[in-house]
């Protein structure tokens, strides 16, 4: 199913190359490192909907998602480096999110 998926992005991507693509779910969160395929800009890994919500808005508001740590979101800065952000378990260190770079 994954080549598929993939096969459909590059598809879309080749007729759309400023859109952009998010993925996100189970194989998403289980194998992240999908966003090597280049035409994949964002991964949203584990429960998504606060993720996809502030990266959507960043997105619409022109926003530079480098400036923001969003929970659960993966994407590759424009070295090439993989950039994994994500927040402590407990609500309580809420605000001891961190995005770091990561190798796969």
């Amino acid at each position: 199913m994954l080549p598929d998926v993939l096969d459909l992005i590059d598809q879309i991507k080749g007729r759309f190359p400023n859109l952009t693509v998010v993925c996100g779910g189970a194989h998403p969160t289980g194998n992240f490192g999908l966003i090597a395929n280049g035409n994949v800009d964002y991964v949203v890994v584990g429960e998504g909907e606060e993720a996809m919500y502030r990266l959507s808005s960043a997105i619409l508001n022109n926003e530079r998602i480098e400036d923001k740590v969003i929970d659960g979101l993966v994407y590759k800065d424009n070295e090439g480096a993989y950039i994994q952000c994500q927040c402590s378990d407990s609500i309580s260190l809420k605000s001891s999110c961190r995005c770091e770079k990561r190798t796969y």
